[in-house]
């Protein structure tokens, strides 16, 4: 009987220095925080302009 092959020689990797790029994040959708800013500003704004009016009806009135 013959003796079996012997199993080749395993061929070493090259190891790389540099880590392989990670997955970015996904980006997130920015769009319904910029309508609720939009929306807390506008209802800000017409607070002042309804007080100041306001204001000046009272001032007109005493």
């Amino acid at each position: 009987m013959e003796p079996p092959p012997s199993p080749p020689v395993p061929v070493p990797t090259p190891v790389s220095l540099v880590s392989p790029p990670e997955k970015e994040p996904e980006a997130v959708v920015a769009q319904p925080v910029a309508v609720e800013q939009r929306r807390w500003a506008l209802t800000a704004l017409l607070l002042v302009i309804g007080s100041a009016g306001a204001g000046r009806a009272a001032m007109r009135r005493s």
